[in-house]
């Protein structure tokens, strides 16, 4: 089916939607937790990284034996070296990923995140509109919409031409004397594999899971950094057994709607979460008691909040103040945006 699209300054801007559901866990310092400065101290990131990557291959092999427990994996792939892998897993290592996030000048929502990057000749915007996640709710959902666009198109005009629903439904206004800012980017790595779990409330149905592990920062236009140490899962589907098409997009095949869909995923993350908590918690107490000056110090805690969050934070005075001082932020007496020192 032809995807939805509307007429942007460079021809046309694909639009597609996704109801997000996944949780975030993030490895951080003792002396980091309740701590409202965080984000301003620089630590041992060297360390905390290997850590958390330690963690990642552990766990990992967990998580693959836990399947196939159930079984749940494929017929084992040979590669050419004559290794053999899970085929379904398909892993990936160390993609790189810059990306740029948007601020509106006039009352950017609390809960939307717009995230931009350029690739293979495309210009995709991701506008993400979040629920909130709580301790009590730890699971994070939200409405997704990409866009892409041709190369050329700014975010500007992206912004600008999208339909009033979807405006509408984003919560906010977009014209012509609108402006939008770009005052952080993160610069991160990713691990990546996906996992398969069953689950029985609508009779057998098989959850497609994407684990990440993201290493990395965050950075703002006046220099000003937090780390990014984050391990998630997202559900990227769901299937029927020896079916092919993912009731997740089409939840009318199981005679129920997205908001049902939502909280089965939200059941199934939250098994996921407790499962790496524990593990994590486990593993990390077992080499304290060998080695406690690399691994003492060092705790798991869900993340509630997107990446670009803990910038929002940092630069909440220049936001507040309105588009004069977003403007000076980001760009220089001459009108040329400034540029990012990474």
């Amino acid at each position: 089916m032809a995807k939805p699209y509307y007429v942007g300054d460079f021809g046309n801007i694909t639009i597609e939607e996704n109801d997000e559901s996944e949780f975030k866990v993030g490895y951080v310092f003792s002396s980091e937790i309740n701590n409202p400065s965080r984000f301003e101290t620089v630590r041992d990131e060297g360390r905390i990284a290997d850590v958390a990557k330690e963690i990642w291959y552990v766990y990992r092999s967990h998580r693959y034996a836990f399947e196939a427990a159930a079984g749940l994996t494929n017929s084992q792939l040979m590669l050419a070296d004559q290794s053999l892998r899970p085929s379904y897993h398909a892993e990936q290592g160390k993609e790189n990923r810059l990306r740029y996030f948007l601020v509106l000048a006039d009352e950017h929502p609390k809960d939307l995140e717009i995230r931009t990057e350029d690739k293979d000749g495309e210009r995709i915007l991701m506008l993400k509109k979040g629920n909130g996640a709580t301790s009590g709710s730890p699971v994070i959902r939200r409405k997704e919409f990409k866009l892409v666009a041709d190369v050329r198109e700014t975010p500007s005009s992206i912004l600008r031409h999208i339909p009033l629903k979807y405006k509408k439904e984003l919560g906010f206004s977009f014209n012509k004397k609108s402006k939008v800012y770009n005052p952080m980017q993160t610069n991160s790595q990713r691990l990546k594999t996906k996992v398969r779990l069953q689950e029985t409330s609508y009779g057998p149905l098989e959850f497609h899971i994407e684990l990440a592990h993201d290493q990395g920062s965050g950075l703002t236009v006046n220099g000003l950094r937090w780390p990014i140490r984050e391990y998630e899962a997202e559900v990227k589907g769901i299937y029927r057994p020896n079916d092919k098409i993912d009731v997740k997009e089409n939840p009318q095949l199981l005679g129920i709607g997205e908001e049902e869909i939502g909280h089965l995923c939200e059941e199934v993350l939250r098994v996921e979460q407790e499962d790496f908590i524990e593990f994590s918690n486990l593993y990390l107490l077992s080499k304290t008691r060998d080695n406690p000056d690399r691994y003492g110090d060092i705790n798991i805690e869900p993340i509630y909040y997107s990446k670009s969050h803990p910038g929002l934070i940092l630069l909440d005075d220049f936001i507040s103040q309105g588009k004069k001082a977003m403007k000076s932020l980001c760009y220089d007496k001459k009108g040329d945006p400034r540029p990012f020192n990474w």
